[in-house]
């Protein structure tokens, strides 16, 4: 369970320490409750981004009027973090990615997968779970510089979900950023309050 010393985000104390606590945190929580897209740079230094990522986060998990844009020791903000963080939220209740979930490069294409192995469970919405084995090819990128043209997923659990980050790839295995994801199932955990 992480701890800060001082508040970090608006009007805090935002030491360097626990800037960088709440910044990891945040780009560590699930997709669906909050996580910035995109993630934010960890650089011990609270700044407007990370303020409106501390806000989003509130936001979603709290409603708007409960989002103060701060994070404070032994807070809700932070016991919230650490409940996502530490499991107290199950896995299997994130949201899988499977084969009926649409996935975008950076720049809109789609990506198509291969499923690589034999049976597999079934998510949600009946379709097959993705696993960071199968094959995720970038079809028609439009970006000038050179296509995107395949997904690595900086996973190593057995089946994507809403805390998988996929980095599209171009042609020289240059990274290009993360990949969209769309269609996940809802989790009722984590709707807005």
């Amino acid at each position: 369970m992480a701890t800060i010393a001082a508040s970090v985000g608006r009007l805090g104390a935002n030491r360097p320490d626990d800037a960088r606590t709440i910044q990891g945190m945040l780009n560590r929580i699930p997709r669906d409750a909050g996580r910035p897209s995109p993630l934010l740079v960890v650089d011990s230094i609270c700044g407007p981004k990370t303020i409106d990522a501390i806000h989003q986060f509130q936001s979603l998990q709290f409603g708007w009027a409960k989002a103060d844009g701060r994070v404070d020791p032994g807070g809700p903000t932070l016991r919230r973090l650490n409940e996502l963080l530490d499991g107290s939220v199950p896995s299997g209740k994130r949201g899988a990615i499977t084969l009926a979930t649409t996935i975008l490069c950076p720049h809109g294409a789609r990506v198509l997968c291969q499923l690589v192995g034999g049976r597999r469970d079934k998510g949600p919405d009946q379709s097959p779970m993705l696993t960071p084995m199968d094959l995720f090819v970038v079809v028609g990128c439009p970006f000038p510089l050179g296509p995107c043209v395949r997904v690595e997923w900086l996973e190593s659990s057995q089946f994507l979900n809403n805390d998988s980050v996929g980095i599209s790839v171009g042609i020289a295995g240059d990274h290009r950023g993360p990949v969209i994801v769309h269609n996940l199932p809802k989790n009722i955990e984590f709707v807005h309050r």
